[in-house]
């Protein structure tokens, strides 16, 4: 029986479509990870299982309550320390027995012993991951949904976390994350769902879930080139470093047309690097 479960599933926001009649059914103790380019719906579709949003059409059946949810970006200029942050999120999931006990082994695993007291907004980018991971821990969930889980982590915070999420899927936890990494593809994930064109379609195995990619960094001063990144369907994904400082991820056959386009758009490049194994967009 499935774990949690969408059914015929139509979602529209803004007057745009995002699913047309998707269905998904998941098992307990599935890791499952939602590829797909910019703008394709993972993020929606992650809320819809969160119960944080609801499909214009459709169910979406839950069989926990027991539900932890990463979002991709960490809560921004909260007023609060982390061990603060955790003890309030921790009191809204009705965490009742052993909260202070769970906060404690949690910034040991995450080595944020010294900065539970820092306030969140002074922390850095990677710290606040962390402590963006660790509130969807507080409940011991039975079903953990993680939006780009690695983002911003070094190469050991990322090692760690990895780590402790085979640990939660042999434990028998149930998983599904979003994820530009590869690494996390090949360690973690049973199924992996390609959400593409209002709909989703489940890959076949990790080989035919990867491609290579380019990286440019460029500079562009035009306003109207974050809506070219958003529209093109050859950009994996992109970072915005400074003013008008573009880093983006291309995918490789498709690299020459975006420097044409950048170009067009009066743009300056930086510098071109080419890279294997990126999941499929």
């Amino acid at each position: 029986m499935s774990f949690i479960e969408l059914k015929n599933i139509y979602f529209e926001v803004n007057k745009r479509i995002l699913f047309e009649n998707i269905s998904l059914a998941i098992n307990q103790n599935d890791c499952i990870a939602f590829i797909g380019k910019n703008g394709s719906g993972k993020s929606t579709l992650l809320k819809l299982l969160a119960g944080l949003i609801k499909p214009t059409k459709g169910l979406v059946i839950q069989k926990s309550k027991k539900i932890g949810y990463v979002p991709e970006q960490p809560p921004k200029s909260l007023p609060f320390t982390p061990i603060e942050y955790l003890t309030h999120m921790g009191n809204i999931a009705r965490v009742e027995k052993g909260l202070d006990r769970k906060i404690d082994t949690l910034l040991t695993q995450f080595y944020m012993e010294e900065y539970q007291n820092t306030n969140i907004r002074d922390l850095s980018k990677g710290n606040k991951q962390k402590v963006n991971i660790m509130q969807a821990l507080l409940n011991n969930p039975e079903l953990l949904l993680l939006d780009e889980p690695l983002s911003g982590l070094d190469s050991k915070a990322q090692t760690d976390l990895i780590g402790l999420l085979m640990n939660l899927k042999k434990d028998g936890g149930t998983i599904v994350f979003i994820s530009h990494e590869t690494v996390l593809l090949e360690k973690l994930a049973d199924r992996i769902v390609h959400i593409d064109e209002q709909r989703i379609k489940e890959v076949a195995n990790i080989l035919s879930a990867v491609q290579s990619y380019a990286t440019i960094e460029c500079i562009v001063h035009s306003d109207s080139f974050p809506s070219f990144i958003q529209e093109s369907s050859s950009i994996i994904d992109f970072q915005f470093h400074a003013p008008s400082t573009y880093e983006l991820k291309v995918v490789s056959s498709k690299s020459d047309h975006i420097i044409k386009k950048i170009l067009d758009f009066h743009g300056s490049i930086r510098f071109v690097s080419h890279t294997s194994d990126q999941p499929l967009k």
